[in-house]
């Protein structure tokens, strides 16, 4: 991908996978981050949810501080 079109957000199941959760772990997880705000961002369309891609994989990376 070039940057013009490189990915910003993730989607539900490209997070499922990262982090090896089943569907529902996975939307558990991603709620309660959405309503706590940390310890990265959440966004919600209406039933759509989308994770920017930075917050996440800095969280992932332990650069964000924040316990779960």
């Amino acid at each position: 991908m070039n940057n013009d079109t490189e990915k910003k957000v993730y989607n539900v199941e490209e997070i499922q996978a990262m982090l090896s959760l089943g569907r529902n772990s996975t939307y558990a997880f991603l709620e309660k981050v959405f309503n706590e705000k940390k310890p990265f961002r959440v966004l919600k369309f209406g039933k759509v949810i989308r994770v920017p891609k930075n917050s996440f994989d800095d969280w992932l990376a332990g650069k964000d501080n924040n316990d779960i």
